[in-house]
């Protein structure tokens, strides 16, 4: 029966992502798929932190669009995620979800699940945010190499603090956790 409230849920969730224009038509097809199985597997636990890192991101694509304009061609794809995406930012953590049904006392389904999520938290409000750096960013191999704004390895105080923010709003979810494994991290 969790199965289908999470289908429900989730169908939901796309739909009213798509009309809002966050979604494509292949992203709402895959974040069906996605939400379904962390909605109807993990329970409304894990859809908090999955519904935390879609929101936020969705709006952190969004927000300050005025100052990311001349920056659009580096942003092909726009703030309208299509099923790459989607399953590029939900993947791994929909695994865990999955694992999670096989080994439902087990702890690390949902550490590997929240971890997953903060990871793509960071890495989304890191890009997004990072851009709006007011110097240019450096690349990580060799800190010394300035490259422009929205290059794929320039890193920012900025978008080094963003990432941090977003993995923190993520780890804050983490108090929503399933039952079983507050008895074996209290």
């Amino acid at each position: 029966m969790q199965l289908l409230y999470g289908f429900l849920l989730a169908i939901i969730i796309a739909f009213l992502a798509h009309r809002a224009h966050s979604l494509n038509i292949s992203g709402a097809i895959a974040a069906t798929i996605v939400g379904t199985i962390i909605f109807g597997v993990g329970g409304w636990q894990w859809a908090v932190l999955l519904l935390t890192f879609f929101i936020t991101s969705s709006g952190l694509s969004r927000a300050f669009k005025k100052q990311k304009t001349k920056l659009e061609e580096k942003y092909s794809k726009g703030h309208e995620r299509d099923a790459g995406q989607v399953f590029g930012n939900g993947g791994v953590a929909t695994l865990f979800a999955l694992l999670h049904g096989f080994y439902p006392e087990a702890l690390w389904p949902w550490l590997g699940f929240a971890a997953a999520l903060a990871a793509v938290n960071a890495d989304t409000w890191a890009t997004e945010l990072g851009v709006l750096n007011p110097t240019p960013p450096r690349m990580i191999n060799n800190f010394r190499k300035v490259v422009e704004k929205g290059t794929s390895g320039g890193i920012s105080i900025v978008g080094t603090l963003a990432a941090l923010g977003g993995s923190a709003i993520a780890s804050r979810c983490l108090e929503s956790r399933p039952p079983q494994t507050r008895r074996l991290l209290d």
